[in-house]
Order: structure tokens, then sequence, then C-alpha cells
């Protein structure tokens, strides 16, 4: 029974995956994290061997009477079908809106729902 396991086991660590070598990707370019305390201006960035980067940068800005925080950034890798793929955010009073080539759109409005809206405040502006 014990050469039946040891059998199982060598023959599940034989099996196993190799792992990703992209791994041991080696720092390219780095922009250490840069605060102004001041003003609340930030940003910092890296890249890497293997084509994955980052940059983000923000600042304090006014919303209304009050202070919110403003970023924005980069991000590019490769995807697994070797694909580059570049994403561009912003985050502000806005919420959070990322941009990219990869990421799903939604599909056009049709006509007739167009029309129908615009009857719809048509109709809610006249008076009854």
């Amino acid at each position: 029974m014990k050469y039946i396991y040891l059998a199982t086991f060598i023959a599940l660590a034989l099996a196993r995956p190799e792992g990703d070598r992209e791994r041991e990707a080696e720092l390219v370019r780095e922009t250490p994290l840069e605060i102004d305390v001041e003003s609340g201006a930030y940003k910092f960035g890296f890249e890497t061997s293997n084509g994955i980067s980052r940059d983000e940068s923000g600042r304090i800005v006014e919303v209304g009477e009050e202070k919110g925080q403003m970023s924005e950034g980069k991000v590019t890798y490769t995807a697994p079908d070797g694909t580059i793929v570049t994403l561009t955010y912003i985050a502000d009073e806005n919420g959070f809106v990322p941009a990219g080539d990869h990421l799903p759109v939604p599909p056009a409005v049709p006509d007739h729902i167009v029309q129908l809206l615009a009857d719809l405040a048509a109709a809610a502006t006249k008076k009854v």
C-alpha cells in the first residue's frame, strides 16, 4: 500500500505545471513614491523586463465646497495569448473610470428606444 501512495505522489509531482518563468522578471525602471505633503500630490511607477508597467499620479482637487483625491494612471501587461493590454484610468468625483481596448463595450441603444425616450420626455413636459 505504501508503494501505491509513493507512486501516486511521484506521479502528481511530475505532472504539476512547470510554472510561469515570467515571474523571474527584473525591475527595469522604478519611480519611487514621491509625495508632496503640502499639496497632497503623489506619483510612482515601475516597469519590469517582462513588459509589465504601472504609473500613477494623484493630487487633491476641489469638489464643490470640499476637497477630494483625484488619481490617474496606466497599467500595461502581456496577456497569456500574447496581446499587449493597456489600461488607463481616472478616479475622481465621478468614480473609477477605466479605459482600454480589452474592456467590453455596451451595445448601442436601438433607435426605437431613443425615440420612445424622447416621446416620454416630451409628454412629461406637456401640461394636462
